[in-house]
């Protein structure tokens, strides 16, 4: 069985190692030290490694959590370390068609916050763009046909709602078929949306977590 490692010296080195293991071992999806922070997620033989755990603190804080029922989750989960903060380790995976989730370890929290996102820090695939690494931008599950988006800091978990325009909706109406370029500089967040004719238009919105 050939596993992969995670092991993180900080949030700009994520550095990837491959080792084995036997069978009647212990699994270690993730097992990473970042920013004096830790966190390990594994699962045992005992039920067949359909178990799941997941330890993580640091100097301070000690949190062991059986996370087999978060709503999200699967076995085996993802092992992306996606960006790390003072206080938090986030990692993200797929849960369906434009469907991404979070799962965020606070040091200082009992349990992880897990919930839908559109837009996270060092996110490769879409044109995103940031100056604050603290701010992810999940779906509001309350509104999701009125377009509605929330910013929100990864340590505090403070937020801000934004509702972008009706008159965008295009295509499937999804946030990434409406949206086709967002950037965060000054808190202040522009979406953009280009048009056939190549010309684009923005909607801005001054960042008030909450």
């Amino acid at each position: 069985m050939v596993l992969v490692f995670i092991s993180c010296k900080n949030e700009k080195n994520l550095n990837v190692v491959e080792t084995t293991t036997e069978q009647e071992e212990t699994i270690y999806w993730i097992d990473t030290l970042a920013n004096h922070k830790y966190l390990k997620i594994y699962s045992t033989p005992e039920k067949k490694w359909r178990d799941l755990f997941a330890e993580y603190g640091n100097n301070g804080f000690k949190h062991k959590i059986d996370i087999r029922e978060i709503y999200y989750l699967n076995v085996p989960i993802s092992n992306e370390v996606a960006w790390i903060t003072d206080k938090s380790i986030a990692l993200v995976d797929g849960c369906g068609t434009d469907c991404i989730y979070v799962l965020i370890f606070n040091v200082e929290q009992n349990n992880p916050f897990v919930h839908p996102i559109y837009y996270y820090p060092n996110m490769s695939y879409l044109d995103y763009e940031t100056d604050n690494p603290n701010l992810y931008i999940a779906v509001n599950e309350r509104s999701k046909k009125d377009y509605g988006l929330v910013i929100i800091d990864t340590d505090t978990q403070k937020k801000d709602t934004i509702y972008l325009p009706k008159n965008w909706a295009r295509g499937l109406g999804s946030i990434y078929n409406i949206v086709d370029k967002v950037a965060i500089k000054n808190s202040i967040i522009t979406f953009t949306q280009i048009e056939e004719n190549k010309q684009g238009k923005t909607y801005k919105h001054t960042i008030k977590l909450r």
